[in-house]
């Protein structure tokens, strides 16, 4: 829960231009920081914890759906594109472990959704 103590300045019903230039006015630093840090995914954590800011003050930014499976597609072209095609062989070796993991993260985080919904944890649907 967030301490009431902390205020922002809210963002309800100002412009979305607005909105997405207070956005990318705070994903600079942030990412400049990260990279002078040399985190390796500092140009994806900084405009998050901008994006995060931006939900405490009650920005209502939404990226069409076009832009979104684009940007999607980009990161798995980035992602398959780090993996060595030797990493393959050496899966298919152990795939009963590699199968054994997704099933258990896919069990847990299904098991976990259903007590936070069984229990009414979160608000909403």
């Amino acid at each position: 829960m967030i301490d009431p103590r902390l205020s922002f300045p809210s963002l309800h019903g100002v412009r979305a231009s607005v909105q997405w230039a207070v956005l990318i006015a705070l994903s600079i630093p942030f990412v400049i920081a990260l990279e002078m840090l040399r985190l390796p995914a500092a140009l994806l954590l900084g405009p998050m914890a901008a994006a995060i800011l931006i939900a405490m003050a009650d920005g209502s930014l939404r990226v069409p759906q076009p832009v979104f499976v684009f940007a999607q597609a980009v990161l798995g072209c980035m992602i398959a594109r780090s993996l060595a095609p030797s990493l393959f062989g050496e899966m298919l070796k152990d795939w009963p472990l590699f199968a054994a993991g997704v099933f258990s993260v896919v069990a847990a985080s299904s098991g976990l959704g259903w007590l936070l919904a069984r229990f009414q944890v979160l608000p909403g649907t």
